[in-house]
């Protein structure tokens, strides 16, 4: 069952794009304005001999915003939000796509119309010529873009999926989850509030205090309505009830530490004279520790799907990152092959009367 599902998670988990954008598509702002799309069109790049421009990156977009949002093609402001972020990531993707695309031609992987026909319906089901004219794309273009993808697909497994499922072995595993027990420890957890009395006289206070003590612990007193009783009763004292806190073990003061250990959850310290550390003040503090909770670090077996996962996702995108490295330096592309100003900005927005 563990190698199904290692085998399932390395081939669906990872998407074609390389890095999905940090603003889903799903989550595009769809603004009733009537605002009409302005592209500037030109080439962006010349790769293996075939010019990307502005449009063929703008269907590429497309082609996702429709896949994830379909509602949102349909605004003009969405999708101009939607490529001026992103634009350039695509850019990126549709290069990397032509140069594993010529690889996998030199290896001479390919995949057959059968096979682009049945994803094209399993994608867009019956209504394919219907989607295919809300993207304004010919079915011919989408036929070539799902087939392209299906090529890449092949390619990642072959160059990049099975080499990070070939480099998991039994002593990866054990040390990532050293790793993770390292960066995750066991740890204890204090929840508790603290109840501050302040009087001009010491000796008021510490009666105050102690007679609060004696209401909490001894007739189970509401806190916060001792608070309020107390504060009607002595107008000169000043008393206050914490929020709940909930700190860790390792953030814990150690004046604050030094009372909580000596109590059980449920329980109230006694009055406890302090030094403020915002005011040179003397006050009088009572500890309700709520609960302590201690975390122990899971077992290899409990944590062995998650370390799995974790892993193949580092390795996959470690193979990745060098496959479209060796790629770029086979055919010699890199930034300066880019054929725009570093300011040039392909889509505006333009009031449609």
């Amino acid at each position: 069952m563990f190698f199904l599902i290692s085998v399932l998670v390395s081939l669906f988990l990872f998407p074609l794009h390389a890095e999905e954008p940090d603003l889903p598509a799903q989550d595009l702002v769809l603004l009733d304005v009537p605002q009409e799309l302005v592209v500037n069109n030109r080439i962006l790049a010349f790769v293996e001999g075939k010019s990307i421009t502005v449009w063929d990156v703008m269907k590429s977009m497309d082609f996702f915003i429709h896949q994830q949002n379909p509602q949102a093609f349909a605004s003009s402001p969405a999708r101009f939000q939607f490529y001026t972020m992103y634009w350039k990531q695509f850019l990126w993707e549709l290069i990397d796509r032509e140069l594993m695309l010529s690889d996998a031609k030199r290896m001479k992987v390919t995949v057959s119309d059968a096979d682009v026909r049945e994803e094209i319906l399993h994608r867009f089901g019956p209504n394919t010529m219907h989607v295919c004219d809300t993207m304004d794309m010919p079915y011919k273009e989408v036929k070539q873009a799902i087939h392209d993808e299906m090529i890449v697909q092949r390619m990642l497994w072959i160059r990049v999926h099975s080499k990070a499922l070939a480099s998991i072995g039994p002593q990866a595993m054990a040390n990532a989850y050293e790793t993770y027990c390292k960066e995750h420890p066991a740890n204890l957890k204090w929840i508790y509030q603290v109840l501050s009395i302040r009087s001009p006289e010491e000796m008021a206070s510490e009666a105050l205090a102690q007679r609060m003590f004696a209401l909490l612990h001894q007739e189970k007193t509401n806190p916060q309505e001792l608070v309020r009783q107390i504060q009607e009763e002595h107008s000169n004292a000043r008393v206050q009830l914490s929020a709940e806190y909930q700190v860790e073990d390792r953030e814990l003061s150690q004046m604050h530490k030094e009372v909580l250990q000596t109590l059980h959850a449920g329980e109230y310290s006694r009055p406890i004279l302090q030094k403020s550390r915002g005011k040179d003040e003397k006050v009088h503090r009572i500890f309700f520790l709520k609960e302590r909770i201690q975390t122990s670090l899971p077992s290899f077996e409990e944590m062995a799907e998650k370390v799995y996962v974790n892993l193949l996702q580092e390795r996959y995108a470690k193979e990745k990152a060098q496959y479209i490295a060796r790629l770029r330096e086979r055919h010699s592309f890199d930034q300066k092959q880019l054929l725009f100003p570093e300011n040039f900005q392909p889509f505006s927005l333009r009031d449609s009367h």
